[in-house]
């Protein structure tokens, strides 16, 4: 099974810039990941043509380029599973970003200025914060600490790949 671990914390804390280093850096690797994000506001599309015609009402737009397939489609909410199964089983770790309340391992990122305090969610297996610590025994990284949290994440790779 592929490892899935959900990047959680408050509206602007740095989730997704955080995300898209260790995504970079894993992929300098050639460890292949996937990501399922949630949000709870409408698609805004790019300014692409593919984005403007979904903006114009287009029920589903497929771009097809050589190399990639970029798909918009208005459709209700899907659950977290059914959009994991649709995930190709040749990556080596899925990340969500957001699914607060989803039942796999998150990694919290908390900036004090965003709200200093941890969500009250379960399966915490480390945090990303400028706060001082915690003391509940959760590891704890700095947003300096990028290369110890890659560690972090492989290590979590190789042990659910056993």
């Amino acid at each position: 099974m592929v490892p899935v671990i959900a990047f959680v914390g408050s509206h602007n804390a740095g989730k997704t810039t955080l995300l898209s280093r260790i995504i970079h850096s894993l992929q300098q690797m050639e460890i292949e990941c996937a990501v399922v994000k949630h949000s709870h506001h409408l698609l805004t599309p790019d300014n692409s043509d593919s984005g403007r015609l979904y903006a114009a009402g287009a029920q589903q737009v497929y771009l097809s380029t050589p190399q990639e397939t970029l798909i918009y489609r208005r459709e209700q909410e899907q659950p977290l599973e059914k959009l994991l199964a649709q995930i190709m089983s040749t990556v080596d770790i899925i990340f969500l970003e957001g699914f607060k309340q989803s039942v796999y391992p998150k990694i919290e990122v908390i900036r004090s200025e965003v709200d200093p305090e941890p969500l009250k969610v379960t399966n915490v297996i480390a945090r990303i914060t400028d706060c001082q610590s915690f003391d509940d025994g959760i590891p704890q990284f700095s947003f300096d600490q990028e290369a110890e949290l890659l560690q972090f994440i492989l290590e979590h790779i190789k042990s659910a790949h056993g």
